[in-house]
Formats: C-alpha cells, sequence, structure tokens
C-alpha cells in the first residue's frame, strides 16, 4: 500500500547547501497559504535537481497528515492523490511492494494505526528484528525521528527507542523489551520509512542498525530520494531530490544528511525515493 504525506490547510532567497543553489518558487503556486513555502534547488556538477517544502507548524491553522491510496492497487501517483485529499502539497511516504502495493513502512492517523514498520527480516538465513525510522506528530505539535517497534496493532503499543537495535551484519540483535523504550501514546500523525539521517542535530544514518544492506535501498549511491525532517522553530522540511538522469544524478544518503543538516533540521529520516 503507497502513502503520501500531505500538507493539509488547517511549500526566499537563495542560499546555498552543500553547493546547490535554492531558490524560493513560493509564488509560482497560488494555492500555497500562508506558512507553506516551496523551494527548488538546483547544482551544476553533479547535476542534481530538488526541491522541498517548507511548512511552518506554529501556524493552527496549517497540519501535515499521512494517507494511504484509495487505488485498489494500493499504489498512485502523486498528481491524482494530493488533490483527491484537497491537500495542497504531498510527497511519497514509506516503502511498499511495488508489485501487490502492500505496506513495509507505518502509517498512523488519529483513528489509528493504519500500517505498521517492518518487524523484521531475513539476511542470509538469519532473522533480524528491526526498529526502523518513524516521523511523528504529537497532538501538541510536538515532532521527533524516533526508532520505533510495535508490539501490538494500537497506537499505544508503539514503543520508541533512544537507539536502534544495534544490528551488525551478520550479527543479529534480540528483539527490544518495551521497558527499555518508552510508549508513543500522543502520537497521532505518523509516517515510516528509514533510515534515520539526523537525530539531536547531529548526522546520524542508521543504515546498519536498520538492516537496509540487502533491501535495494543504496547507502552511497546517488539516487532518487525523499525525505522528512524538522527544524528547532517548529517548521517542516518535506525534500524530493530527481535522480538517475542526465540533468539530476540524485543524492547518497550521505549527502541527503548533509542537505537537510544544512536547511536547519534538528531530525531528519530517509522515505522511499526510487521505488516511488
Amino acid at each position: 500500500m503507497k502513502y503520501i504525506l500531505l500538507v493539509v490547510l488547517l511549500f526566499s532567497l537563495s542560499v546555498c547547501a552543500q553547493n546547490i543553489i535554492w531558490s524560493d518558487v513560493t509564488f509560482n503556486y497560488s494555492s500555497l497559504p500562508d506558512g507553506v513555502k516551496m523551494f527548488r534547488g538546483e547544482r551544476q556538477s553533479p547535476a542534481l535537481k530538488t526541491w522541498y517544502i517548507d511548512v511552518d507548524m506554529n501556524n493552527s491553522g496549517i497540519g501535515i497528515k499521512a494517507y494511504k491510496s484509495k487505488s485498489a492497487s494500493g499504489k498512485e501517483g502523486i498528481t491524482s492523490f494530493v488533490p483527491s485529499y484537497n491537500a495542497v502539497a504531498g510527497i511519497n511516504g514509506g516503502y511498499f511492494d511495488t508489485q501487490t502495493g502492500a505496506s513495509y513502512s507505518a502509517l498512523v492517523t488519529p483513528d489509528g494505526v493504519s500500517a505498521k514498520n517492518i518487524s523484521s527480516v531475513v539476511r542470509d538465513s538469519k532473522t533480524y528484528f528491526l526498529t526502523r525510522s518513524l516521523f511523528g506528530i504529537t497532538d501538541t505539535r510536538e515532532m521527533a525521528v524516533d526508532w520505533v517497534y510495535h508490539f501490538g496493532s494500537n497506537i499505544k503499543d508503539i514503543y520508541r527507542f533512544d537507539q536502534p537495535i544495534p544490528n551488525v551484519q551478520g550479527t543479529p540483535a534480540p528483539l527490544p523489551s518495551p521497558t527499555t523504550g518508552e510508549a508513543y501514546y500522543e502520537l497521532i500523525v505518523g509516517i515510516g520509512g528509514g533510515p534515520t539521517l539526523v537525530k539531536n542535530g547531529i548526522k546520524k544514518i542508521t543504515y546498519d542498525e536498520e538492516v537496509f544492506w540487502g533491501s535495494g535501498v543504496g547507502l552511497s549511491n546517488q539516487d532518487p530520494r525523499t525525505a522528512v525532517g524538522y527544524t528547532s522553530d517548529n517548521h517542516v522540511i518535506m525534500l524530493v531530490a530527481d535522480g538517475r538522469q542526465t540533468a539530476s544524478s540524485g543524492l547518497s544518503l550521505t549527502e541527503l544528511a548533509d542537505v537537510m543538516i544544512n536547511l536547519g533540521c534538528v531530525e531528519a529520516m530517509n522515505l522511499d525515493g526510487g521505488g516511488s
């Protein structure tokens, strides 16, 4: 099932980040309300085209929600998905099976848990339990990127942890205990994905711990990317980068983390860039 993170009504100046020249293009989108700005970025070498939405969560008239596709296949393009929910902007969300549309990533709404992060994977006949990343928003609009595990099917069963399960390739770590985590009772919006890119203002790419090796999600190769993060002054940054094209090569996860930090994110995570 494909999920998309949307900005719902309830993205200036050029700056440089990682040799990317950013331009405020909000004026090109007359439907964007106050508190939502959109920026376009370009880099000459290696070629890159990227965009991000800046959402001011201090504005009570703006909200962010995660939705799943209404399509029977579970898959739907952004251009049809966004207007179907009367949203003003949106990006693709977590991971999914490209054949069946089944979700591998969490989706949480005020109504409950529509999908859970995948709990384990098998690599070379060994089972690795997973605490994969989740971008969450609480009922008081506090935001966080956390490593989470679902001990059941409800919001009260989602626990977040200070660190991911310490998996190492070839050496799986034990399943986490709820006693070492914190129940995420106040969560009302959540979108899963991974790996985490930035935590507590520091670059922290938990690619190995979340066992993305062997998944098709590259670490150092330049690919199309999608990321979400938030700043210390309560702005959400929702970024997409084109890739695997002559005009735009894409970003590695290390580059993506640097870009999110340079845009002011104190925490950020990767979403499904290439597959979507």
